[in-house]
Parts: structure tokens; C-alpha cells; sequence
């Protein structure tokens, strides 16, 4: 996996376009894509900035800076409104795309080797923070953009300049860092009492002769959004149980779906009746083992991470967000007791870079 290298094609050795150069369309193509890449991360439709680029005969001030050309749909049009309001600040539920909302959670966190590495962005602090940066504190020390209204207009008194274009690149270098929270949904389950079809999912029981087991998914991609192109830096899974027991998390390698032909204890493709090599879901070429097995207590999440996940935990995550492996998990309680544990919560915090390229 690529790491952040951005290369920009107009411009110096330091990624930004001379003050002396003529910065044109395609300067602002690159632009619009990076933007949209940064869309897609945080569940958003991609906008197309092309009828807007091709029609002004002062396309750089519109594009840039100017409010008044932003259609009811999207408020974001303009390139610095999609940089704070579509991306550095949106939020789950308000601007993403999938519903029930899915991170449950966004942060951008600062990612450059310095005091403030993995400080959460912000826009701007008037003073200085032990867990926040502000973006424009470090992008040009004011509270805003370098001419904060930049309007397109006939007689071009307020024309588009070099810094524009570079406070915009750096703004979205340093915007490739984050840290998104998703929810694990485990909605089938998987029961000996009725091993032909699905059972409830959220719930385990072992009583040392029958069993339910549960299954459960992780969405980092919903079609072309989400966390497409970005490398794993951190992953922590946590789930909560209803009550003590000793469970198993095990990665499921048979394509199945929730979405229809449900497995079962039986099958993991229920439908079409084709088998588990072993009941259950745990046997040779079904799943395996990713975490456990591990005592948990009633009410206290279980975190698994880099300190109790092993040297194969991160490895797990990155190929499942470059869909070389399954989304899929399957949770098992290994000590036999009478009684039944509910899965009360469950997520996935991953921490995450963009590749690259493109920006």
C-alpha cells in the first residue's frame, strides 16, 4: 500500500503553484477530484463540478469562492464550502449518504509528525488545545480563507489567486488522515435447534449440547463510498455482552449475504443448500480464528486491538477494506452454562490514510 505522496501538476518542488504562473482549468480538475475522493470517504455522492468549470467565463472565483452560484441541493458547491462544510465537518446522519448512518462517527485527525500528530481538526482555535488543531491555525494563522470572499464578477475586483489554489491543496493534504467508527451488525445468527434456517442474530448460548452462534457484518464500503484506497493504521473492535462467558470472534471465509439466501447452521447458503464443511461455520475453509478465545465480563466491553489482536489483527482489517477477504464475523461462547448472552453493542474504530495518488 501507496503512502500519502500527492503529486500535483502544476506546481513547485513543494506541491503549490508559483505566484508567477498562470494557474487554469486543469490546476482546478485536481481540485474537484480530491475533493470528491474525501466525499466518498465520508459517504457522500461525488459532485459533478463539470457544467459549473465549463460555462463561467470567470470559472476560477465561482468555483472557488462564491456562495450565490450553490443550488438548494448541495450548499457546498464551491470548492472552499465542500472543504469545511462537506467534508472537515460532516457529520453522520446530517450529510452521509446511507441511513441508519454508517460511520456513526467521523474524525480528521492531523497527520503530520509533529506536537499536534492525531490531534482531531478543527477549523480554527482561538486558543491552543491538548486534543484539537486548528486547521486554519496552522494554514495561514487567521480564522479563515486568505480573502475570505473571493465573487466572481464581471469587472474582476476580487479575481482568484495562487494562494487560493495552494491554501486548497494544502488544506486537503493535510485532510487524509481520519478515524471513522462503524457499527458491526449482527443480524443472523446461526442455532442447532434449527439448523435449516437463519435464527436471531445478537445472541450466544452453549450449554454443552445446543448452541447459537452469531454473525455479523461491517460496511466500510457502501458502492463507491467509503473507505476505498486508504491503508490501516490502527483497528479496534469492541463489543459488549450481556453477560460473563468465554467467546471466540472468527472471520468468516465463505461468500455469504445477509441480503438474501441467509445461512444457517446447516448451510452457508441456506437456499441453496450449500454446506459449511462443518456445521456451525467453523470448520476447515468456513472461518477462522482472529481473536480468542477470551473471557469477557457482563457489561464491560471487550477490546480487541493491536495489544491483544496479534501481529495478524491489522493485516485482517487492511485486506477486508481492499476487499480481498470477507467483511463478515462470526462470535461464538466457548464455556458451556446454561443461559442466554445478548450482544448489546458492537463497532470497529479504524484509524486510517489516503494513499495515493491521485490527491
Amino acid at each position: 500500500m501507496a503512502t500519502y505522496n500527492p503529486a500535483w501538476t502544476n506546481a513547485d518542488s513543494n506541491g503549490r503553484v508559483d505566484s508567477t504562473c498562470y494557474h487554469g482549468r486543469g490546476d482546478l480538475d485536481e481540485i474537484a477530484a480530491a475533493i470528491n475522493r474525501r466525499r466518498l470517504l465520508v459517504i457522500q455522492e461525488p459532485w459533478d463540478y463539470d457544467a459549473l468549470l465549463d460555462v463561467r467565463p470567470y470559472v476560477s472565483q465561482y468555483v472557488i469562492d462564491d456562495s450565490t452560484e450553490s443550488p438548494a441541493a448541495d450548499n457546498a458547491l464551491n470548492f472552499r464550502q465542500a472543504v469545511i462544510d462537506r467534508i472537515l465537518l460532516a457529520a453522520p446522519g446530517r450529510d452521509t449518504y446511507y441511513v441508519p448512518s454508517n460511520p456513526s462517527s467521523l474524525a480528521w485527525l492531523w497527520p503530520l509528525a509533529d506536537a499536534d500528530e492525531n490531534k482531531t481538526v478543527v477549523t480554527w482555535l482561538g486558543s491552543p488545545s491538548p486534543t484539537q488543531v486548528g486547521l486554519f491555525n496552522r494554514l495561514n494563522g487567521s480564522p479563515g480563507w486568505t480573502d475570505p470572499a473571493i465573487v466572481a464578477n464581471a469587472t474582476h475586483t476580487s479575481p482568484a489567486r495562487a494562494v487560493h489554489i495552494n491554501e486548497l491543496r494544502q488544506a486537503l493534504e493535510w485532510l487524509r488522515r481520519g478515524r471513522w467508527v462503524l457499527p458491526m451488525y449482527w443480524n443472523v445468527g446461526l442455532f442447532t435447534g434449527m439448523p435449516n434456517v437463519p435464527w436471531f442474530g445478537s445472541l450466544l448460548t452453549y450449554d454443552g449440547t445446543s448452541e447459537a452462534r452469531a454473525l455479523g457484518v461491517v460496511r466500510p464500503h457502501i458502492g463507491p463510498r467509503g473507505l476505498h484506497g486508504v491503508r490501516a493504521i490502527a483497528a479496534s473492535v469492541s463489543i459488549t455482552f450481556s453477560a460473563a462467558c468465554v467467546v471466540e470472534m472468527r472471520q468468516v471465509l465463505r461468500s455469504i449475504s445477509f441480503d438474501d439466501d441467509w445461512p444457517t447452521w446447516n448451510h452457508y447458503l441456506g437456499d441453496s443448500g450449500l454446506p459449511w464443511s462443518q456445521p456451525g461455520g467453523c470448520g476447515a475453509g468456513d472461518s477462522e480464528v482472529v481473536f480468542g478465545p477470551a473471557p469477557v465480563s457482563a457489561g464491560v466491553p471487550l477490546v480487541i486491538d493491536g495489544a491483544n489482536g496479534g501481529s495478524g489483527w491489522l493485516p485482517t482489517w487492511q485486506s477486508v477494506l481492499d476487499q480481498d477477504s470477507s467483511p463478515f464475523f462470526l462470535l461464538r461462547r466457548l464455556d458451556a452454562a446454561a443461559g442466554l448472552v445478548d450482544i448489546l453493542s458492537a463497532s470497529l474504530t479504524l484509524t486510517f490514510e489516503l494513499d495515493s495518488p491521485p490527491a
